[in-house]
């Protein structure tokens, strides 16, 4: 090879180096947040234990969820819906939160015992799912 093709190929190679680590600075952001949202239910499963219990005993009426999350309900929230756990893991209950103004409803999660319907933890829209939170406490 020529003198001018080896500096030629040493530059083509710096600059490949050189976009390829900044694009390696924005992808390993991206790749990390997107394993966040992909694998969510495992990551929440890890930052909140206390959302998971194992399911000993067969699951009670719809109802006895229902009644259980009313009780703590702000007034204007309403129930839109609840996902019941296989082996393991609480009851969660969507609630859509009363709009303040002329802003969107905004929604909350909480999460019940299978066995008990007691309550275990409530989070807010802006807190996440998978955000931790303080446990309920019924009131």
């Amino acid at each position: 090879m020529s003198p001018k093709m080896i500096r030629l190929r040493r530059a083509w190679f710096q600059l490949h180096k050189w976009i390829g680590l900044i694009l390696a600075i924005l992808i390993i952001p991206l790749s990390l947040s997107g394993s966040a949202l992909v694998w969510r239910g495992w990551l929440d499963a890890q930052v909140n234990p206390h959302r998971y219990p194992v399911v000993s005993s067969p699951l009670a009426t719809p109802g006895t969820y229902a009644e259980a999350a009313n009780s703590l309900l702000k007034p204007g929230d309403r129930i839109v819906s609840m996902a019941f756990p296989d082996k393991a893991g609480s009851v969660q209950v969507t609630i859509t939160k009363a709009p303040l103004g002329d802003s969107r409803p905004q929604r909350a999660w909480i999460w019940l015992d299978p066995t008990s319907a007691e309550p275990l933890d409530r989070a807010n829209m802006n807190e996440g799912s998978s955000a931790s939170s303080t446990p309920c406490t019924g009131t």
